[in-house]
């Protein structure tokens, strides 16, 4: 009955290990009784898509339609398409409030991203 918590405990202790080294943490179980499950952590390592997008900003002069309808707040997939196609008329934003030559950008979908946009 011991030799079996134990190799329970460190097929647990190795299992952290291993998901902390890959960066992928799936279930893992804790088996505090015989026959009884418990799961521990189903934790989710920060991957690029879920970072933050004031954590890194979202550069308007690089950036697909897909990123800033989905990083910015207030642009569709519409307006988002409006940006990229100003731009490359245009050329490259200088300023942020470059983005109010574009069609349906205004001053408050401008002042609620500001914090979220690099030039």
């Amino acid at each position: 009955m011991l030799s079996i918590r134990l190799t329970r405990t460190i097929s647990f202790y190795l299992s952290l290990a291993v998901s902390a080294v890959s960066l992928t943490f799936t279930p893992v179980f804790a088996y505090a009784d015989e026959g009884l499950k418990q799961e521990v952590s189903t934790a989710q390592p920060v991957l690029e898509d879920t970072v933050k997008a004031s954590e890194i900003g979202i550069n308007i002069n690089s950036a697909d339609a897909m990123l800033l309808s989905k990083k910015l707040k207030g642009i569709g997939i519409k307006k988002a398409e409006a940006i990229v196609r100003y731009r490359e008329v245009n050329g490259n934003f200088t300023q942020m409030s470059d983005l109010l030559k574009v069609k349906g950008i205004g001053k408050s979908i401008l002042k609620r991203n500001q914090e979220l946009i690099t030039i």
